[in-house]
């Protein structure tokens, strides 16, 4: 059984240290179980973090790496299903949603997929067909699952809580969940938290009691990411209104990588607490190994079983990769811009640049969108040629060429046929977008 809670850094639990609030319900499931002081994500965007976590492989693999791409490995939960698990994943966050892949493996799967359930949406292209839905407050669904299927062993159920990360606060507090003006700071950061320790967490404790799992059920916590709180510079967040500066996750400092990992079993040992670096490539190896289904070469996985870690009572060598694709390179875009208009230059292609209406010309902010269309309109453009797009700023992308005319998204064959002979490389597939018709 496993728990992801959205957004939560290492330090911000009570059992980790932290002093504004208590989470004792996490507290306890660490007091009885082992906690892994220095578990690193494999990204700081959760489809990476949580594709990375199911398919114990890193991105170069699964290939999950920004919103349009799909995991391509096999999954763990496939390979618990095929020895007669029924498998389960409810998840509030659409980038961790069917679109991705992530229902692939899941007898059961459920996400948010209408206004009617998702306090949010987000679409990185502007088009409707690639809206994601999301927040969804699945708590009961999640344990009655557990009830009415608890019987039907061995059985994996996976639950993603978006509700911790920033921006749920709003739905929150109009559903009564938070109480406004309490633990408020950082956008109610401490707040979202401690109610998912009270009613998620809590109520998985009364669910064990009441249905006496704890002698066979192994239950995982953790996180898929951290996030920053004001301790380095940033800029907005490109696809947030309003110039949010903090919280956010966008960078490769630990705050924002370092997740927090807790697991329990009766049959491991029991409050412990493990120094040195593990992986969240490491958690399901580690679970398969502990039920007994020997790990394949052809499974190809980049994680390993923590079982002799626990046995030692502490990692070493371990080496920890983490994938940056989601911040916004400013002074990168700008050193590549400046090359490739030197290229149009030499070739003599007829352009027009947007140096004059937005800073540096580039487009990352959301504020961009409208004095650019209204500027390329009066210049009559055919068409529009968006290079060094990546997670954030390809969606204002997107809606640039909706709001212009028509955009089509290369579709998985061209891609591959480019690959193929060269034109682009294999990690960099995801990011290719055309514009046709558009003026």
């Amino acid at each position: 059984m496993v728990i992801s809670l959205d957004e939560v850094r290492n330090d911000n639990l009570s059992c980790n240290g932290y002093t504004k609030m208590e989470t004792k319900n996490i507290d306890r499931i660490a007091g009885e179980g082992i906690v892994f002081e220095k578990a690193m994500s494999a990204g700081c965007m959760t489809p990476i973090c949580m594709s990375s976590f199911l398919c114990a492989q890193y991105p170069n693999k699964h290939t999950m790496r920004l919103p349009l791409c799909k995991i391509q490995s096999k999954t763990t939960a496939q390979i618990l299903q095929e020895n007669g698990y029924k498998t389960c994943f409810i998840t509030g966050n659409g980038l961790v949603g069917s679109k991705h892949g992530f229902d692939i493996g899941f007898t059961d799967f459920f996400e948010p997929t209408s206004t009617d359930v998702a306090w949010d949406t987000w679409s990185p292209t502007g088009k409707d067909a690639d809206m994601f839905y999301e927040g969804w407050w699945w708590v009961d669904d999640y344990l009655n699952w557990i009830r009415q299927n608890h019987q039907e062993t061995p059985f994996f159920i996976w639950g993603h809580l978006y509700e911790t990360h920033e921006g749920a606060e709003t739905a929150l507090l109009r559903d009564g969940r938070i109480k406004e003006g309490e633990l408020a700071e950082m956008r109610y950061k401490d707040a979202r938290i401690k109610v998912a320790d009270e009613q998620l967490i809590g109520g998985l404790i009364e669910v064990f009691d009441e249905l006496k799992l704890w002698d066979n059920t192994i239950l995982i916590l953790m996180s898929d990411h951290g996030t920053g709180l004001g301790e380095h510079p940033v800029n907005p967040i490109p696809h947030r209104s309003g110039g949010l500066l903090y919280p956010q996750h966008r960078s490769m400092y630990d705050h924002d990588t370092n997740i927090f990992l807790i697991i329990r079993d009766n049959d491991l040992p029991s409050g412990i607490r493990i120094p040195g670096v593990v992986r969240s490539v490491d958690v399901m190896p580690t679970v398969l190994d502990y039920v007994g289904i020997p790990i394949q070469d052809d499974w190809d996985f980049d994680g390993l079983s923590l079982l002799p870690i626990i046995d030692k009572g502490q990692a070493q060598g371990l080496q920890a990769y983490s994938e940056d694709l989601y911040e916004y390179h400013y002074e990168e875009a700008k050193k590549y811009k400046k090359l490739i208009q030197h290229k149009l230059d030499e070739w003599d292609v007829d352009y027009v640049s947007i140096d004059q209406v937005t800073k540096d010309g580039l487009i990352y902010r959301m504020q961009d969108i409208d004095p650019v269309i209204s500027y390329l309109n009066s210049k009559n453009i055919e068409a529009v040629f968006a290079p060094h797009c990546n997670f954030g700023t390809e969606g204002l992308v997107g809606l640039l060429g909706r709001k212009l005319g028509s955009m089509e998204v290369w579709d998985e064959k061209e891609i591959d046929l480019l690959v193929e002979i060269g034109i682009i490389a294999r990690d960099g597939r995801e990011a290719f977008y055309s514009f046709h018709g558009i003026r």
